[in-house]
């Protein structure tokens, strides 16, 4: 449950903006206009399900990925690069500039690491940084409910990574990226060290509740 933790003790500390950087469901509801389409019958066309179609619509889009994303701009006439264009056409007023570095800062003493976040906690992604304490604790988690992309790269010090049954021990500077719908852990084993890893996740962890 340590993500509830987190996202917990992050959310009353920062007051969440609702940025829509990415309305993609502003975008295609703009395109099934012009083709006089409605959701059902875009559902049919492209062959994504009704559920997933209006998610998208609403901007609750979970994990839909690009060739979801082909599949919807097929019968509408227009291409990824048409939606990418007219998205970037209303993002001239969404740039968001933080004076604060960085964004927050969390400690979580009793399981022995800090999270440095330089971006708000809203539910596209996370950038940040995490320090760990010498002494084997960390982040242990049972997985998220959802599919959430995590990306480590190892900027102090070494961490061992559970993910699953496999135990990855990361240098600095080494890499690795899972999925943390499944049951993963992070953690310092050095008794003497701190170690540091930059981590991005998206969408941002905060926002998935544990398993």
């Amino acid at each position: 449950m340590v993500y509830k933790e987190i996202a917990d003790k992050i959310g009353s500390k920062s007051k969440i903006q609702d940025f829509d950087f990415l309305d993609i469901g502003g975008v295609l509801s703009t395109f099934m206009k012009e083709k006089k389409l409605d959701g059902t019958t875009l559902a049919r066309l492209s062959g994504v399900s009704k559920s997933e179609v209006y998610n998208i619509l609403s901007n609750r889009r979970g994990h839909s990925g690009l060739e979801t994303l082909r599949k919807l701009a097929n019968p509408l006439g227009k291409t990824l690069a048409d939606i990418f264009n007219k998205l970037a056409q209303g993002q001239k007023n969404n740039a968001i500039k933080y004076d604060k570095d960085p964004f927050s800062v969390t400690e979580f003493r009793k399981q022995g690491f800090t999270i440095f976040s330089d971006t708000a906690p809203n539910g596209d992604f996370l950038i940040g940084r995490i320090s760990f304490l010498a002494g084997g604790k960390g982040i242990v988690s049972q997985g998220l409910k959802d599919n959430c992309s995590f990306f480590l790269r190892v900027a102090k010090g070494s961490l061992e990574v559970k993910y699953g049954e496999d135990i990855h021990l990361l240098s600095i500077y080494q890499k690795i990226v899972f999925n943390g719908r499944y049951s993963h852990s992070i953690k310092n084993k050095s008794s003497t060290e701190t170690a540091e890893t930059l981590i991005i996740t998206t969408p941002s962890m905060w926002s998935l509740s544990a398993a």
